[in-house]
This record gives structure tokens, C-alpha cells and sequence, in this order.
């Protein structure tokens, strides 16, 4: 069925004119031909724009993620060297092993003691 581009009227595949108002149809199909031309060239260009966005978008989330990876390798080591030093200067030990406790234990590492 062949829609008129004019009426609405629904037409035989093959007519060539509207049988209502009387509207050349081949003129609907080459309408309707470069509007779906149109449209699947809008659609190109909004996936490329899109796909352009996407990278955009990738390269500042790896951005992102490296400066967060170097903040948390920063924190970790600054947190591994006030454990060190706490434990040069002021270590615990097990009462039950003598092995030395990591801050914050509540049990010993070596033996299973509870740390009082």
C-alpha cells in the first residue's frame, strides 16, 4: 500500500495517482525516499557524535582513575610508614610470644593470644 503524501489515503502499490485527491504518488515516494535519506544521515551523525562523546568521556575517566590510583598508592604509602614508625617507636608485644603486634590487633598474628 502507497500512502498519499497529501491526503493520507491508502493507494494500491502500483497506482500512480491518489485516488482520492488525485495527488501524483510517485512524488510521495521520492518525498518519503529522501526523507528516510535525511533521516539515516541524521542518525550518522548523531552515532558520530555519540561515539565522539564516548571518547571524550573514556580518556577523562582514565584520567580520572589514574590520578585517583597515584592519590591511593600516596595514601598507602604514607599510611605504611606511620605503621612502621609506630611500631620502631612504640612497639607492642604479646604477653603469651613476644611477637611484635601491629597496631590495632586484637589478637596476636603468631600465637592466636587476645591482645589485652
Amino acid at each position: 500500500m502507497v500512502y498519499c503524501w497529501k491526503c493520507g489515503t491508502k493507494n494500491d502499490d502500483d497506482a500512480e495517482f491518489c485516488k482520492k485527491c488525485g495527488s501524483n504518488l510517485n512524488d510521495t515516494r521520492r518525498a518519503f525516499e529522501k526523507e528516510l535519506e535525511d533521516f539515516t544521515k541524521d542518525i550518522g551523525r548523531g552515532a558520530e557524535k555519540v561515539g565522539r562523546k564516548a571518547e571524550e568521556l573514556g580518556k577523562n575517566l582514565a584520567i580520572k582513575a589514574k590520578q585517583f590510583a597515584k592519590a591511593m598508592i600516596k595514601e598507602a604509602n604514607e599510611f605504611g610508614k606511620s605503621v612502621e614508625k609506630n611500631l620502631r617507636t612504640n612497639p607492642k608485644h604479646c604477653k603469651k610470644c613476644g611477637a611484635k603486634l601491629l597496631p590495632g590487633s586484637k589478637f596476636c598474628s603468631k600465637c592466636g593470644k587476645k591482645v589485652d
